[in-house]
């Protein structure tokens, strides 16, 4: 198992206008999901897709090793049908 980077993932400063009151908020674009099952991986990239599109960050980063492809195919099955998703590569 490979421990996670002690380097903070980047991220995108959005400033959020919600019930009159102004929000300065910080949204990863980065997720590392090395170590994690398919499942903690699927809910961690939705969650990780819903912070963004709300922050309006125009991509992310999604690392998720080699393996034995497992990651790998889970995320790209979430992400071709992914409302938010234009395009991964």
């Amino acid at each position: 198992m490979v421990a996670p980077s002690s380097a903070a993932p980047p991220q995108v400063k959005v400033q959020v206008t919600a019930s009159g009151m102004d929000v300065d908020a910080v949204v990863a674009t980065e997720v590392n999901l090395i170590g994690m099952t398919a499942d903690e991986a699927r809910d961690r990239v939705d969650k990780l897709l819903d912070e963004a599109f709300l922050a309006g960050a125009e991509s992310v980063r999604i690392i998720h090793g080699h393996g034995k492809g497992i990651l790998r195919k889970a995320i790209a099955d979430l992400l071709k049908g992914h409302p938010q998703v234009e395009r991964f590569s």
